[in-house]
């Protein structure tokens, strides 16, 4: 019931109707633009829980905010409405607030006033919130005053915030509240599992690896989000026991693939410390390498331990190193890896690789580019060979295809031409065989 003015359909309402067979929302599914579902399909929208991962951080605000203030004041005071009002004011301001900024000063405020208040009717105000607001920041705001009580038996309540916290936008928040309920942790495991971008990344700061079955499914899925897998391989790791893990007899395809994917991202060691923070590194490759040795490999396997190799020469010394490099070249100087980069540039992928390997690659780049110029533009450099006949015949190619892209260049400059045409359009084509 739409009774404080907000636009229907809330929120809430557009999770609930963006929800798949499983109950669970779409891995591409966008808040913006189920709020906005006039806006062109080309459009330039922020991910769900963009903001608390780029620009607050994932922790608790500290700014002072005495017009959020006012409005708890009206809402202990029955003066809804107002406090309604207040709030769209506030976050619709233009102004840019961000919910997240706010909250530790805000929570201690109440926490100050708790002898005082009843939490019924804030309870029920911030509810209602949740069921009716059509602004996102809204109901981060009525997550945040929820966070104080555990509402894990007040059926319609805990329901509404576990649909909340399948959506990353509001994820982080949703983990806060479940912190309170009496099985808070088993909430966050199940909400970790339905989400992808950045509300996995926020749940696996709070979960606890408390059982095998949490630890099994932080090594073989959690690793997996939309965002940056750097971001929390140091975490699982440590979680997980990821060395640990790799110095069992054998594992399983699933558990190797989840040990790749940890290794591979502990190696960035950046935006986050990875593998620099991580316990006898040296010999967790080892082990890595050991198994991989025994697995099925393909391009992607082989880029991994050309990584590693390429961490061995640069961070390892000694012995450590000499093992490394030499467990790596025993399988990347295989005739198994050969073979796979061999059937891989066949399809156009893996040049780099043959590169690095020393194995021949530009016959079968030419091949390619003279198949289909501008679908394997980006294999010019392994086409091209500083022979100036050659190399010659070869661009002869493109420079036949530059006077349609300019005349293609030149009809578009009288009309409006969109980021999205840009990049998929004429120009980034041009641009590709210009560089």
């Amino acid at each position: 019931m739409q009774n404080f003015a907000f636009t229907a359909p809330s929120v809430l309402e557009r999770i609930y109707d963006a929800l798949d067979e499983r109950g669970r929302l779409p891995r591409e599914f966008s808040l913006q633009q189920a709020l906005e579902p006039g806006a062109p399909a080309q459009g330039f929208f922020y991910s769900d829980g963009f903001m608390e991962g780029n620009l607050t951080g994932l922790e608790k605000g500290e700014e002072e905010s005495p017009e959020l203030q006012a409005v708890l004041r009206q809402v202990l005071s029955g003066e809804y409405d107002q406090a309604v009002q207040g709030l769209k004011v506030f976050f619709g301001d233009g102004e840019g607030h961000l919910m997240n900024s706010y909250v530790l000063p805000l929570q201690q405020w109440v926490d100050a006033h708790r002898e005082e208040l009843d939490p019924e009717p804030l309870i029920w105000f911030a509810h209602r919130l949740l069921q009716e607001a059509d602004q996102g920041e809204i109901i981060k705001f009525a997550l945040s005053l929820l966070e104080f009580f555990d509402l894990q038996e007040e059926e319609e309540v805990a329901e509404d915030i576990r649909l909340l916290a399948r959506c990353n936008e509001f994820t982080l928040f949703c983990v806060r509240d479940f912190l309170q309920w009496n099985d808070g942790q088993e909430e966050i495991f199940q909400t970790a599992r339905q989400v992808y971008g950045w509300g996995r990344i926020a749940a696996l700061e709070y979960l606890e690896p408390r059982t095998a079955q949490i630890r099994q499914w932080m090594l073989e899925e959690g690793w997996d989000n939309d965002v940056n897998p750097e971001y929390t391989a140091r975490l699982l790791a440590d979680h997980v026991d990821l060395l640990g893990v790799l110095e069992r007899p054998t594992l399983t395809a699933k558990a190797f693939e989840g040990a790749e994917a940890l290794v591979d991202a502990l190696l960035v060691d950046e935006p986050v410390p990875g593998i620099s923070e991580i316990r006898q590194p040296a010999k967790l490759l080892t082990e890595f390498l050991r198994h991989c040795a025994e697995q099925e490999k393909e391009l992607d396997d082989y880029r991994v331990i050309l990584r590693i190799l390429q961490y061995a020469h640069g961070k390892l010394e000694g012995k450590e190193q000499e093992t490394v490099k030499q467990a790596c070249g025993k399988l990347l100087l295989s005739f198994a890896c050969a073979q796979t980069v061999q059937q891989a540039m066949k399809k156009g992928e893996g040049f780099d690789l043959a590169r690095t390997l020393d194995l021949p690659y530009v016959q079968q780049a030419v091949e390619l580019v003279l198949q289909a110029p501008l679908d394997h533009v980006d294999l010019l450099p392994y086409a091209l060979t500083g022979d100036k006949h050659h190399d010659h015949h070869v661009m002869e190619l493109y420079e036949e295809l530059i006077p349609g892209f300019e005349k293609a260049f030149g009809e578009r400059q009288d009309g409006e031409v969109s980021l999205q045409e840009q990049l998929n359009g004429v120009y980034m084509d041009l641009n590709r065989i210009l560089s």
